[in-house]
């Protein structure tokens, strides 16, 4: 979630922001005339969205992180194909 959150524009954002809020608001009104909700874990998970995207609009705010470009292939697998003649070379240098 965290990184799909900096690969979005500042606009994306400040819109995600305001429309997770108006859901929120919805769903605690639902919520006091009701007395139950379907899936309430929904408000925190809505919450702790609004808290990541404020997050990241901060840091890019005090010039400590930019936004990233969507990549095509996760870390792992880059790191994986770096370590494997690394380890080659390491046996054929015991042998």
């Amino acid at each position: 979630m965290a990184r799909a959150l900096h690969e979005l524009a500042d606009a994306e954002l400040h819109k995600l922001v305001d429309d997770s809020q108006v859901e929120i608001r919805e769903l605690r009104f639902q919520f006091g005339v009701a007395r139950s909700l379907q899936n309430p874990s929904q408000i925190r998970n809505l919450r702790r969205t609004i808290a990541g995207a404020l997050t990241v609009l901060n840091l890019r705010k005090l010039g400590k992180a930019e936004q990233k470009a969507p990549t095509g292939k996760p870390a792992k697998e880059k790191k994986k194909a770096e370590t494997k003649p690394q380890a080659k070379e390491k046996k054929k240098a015991k042998a």
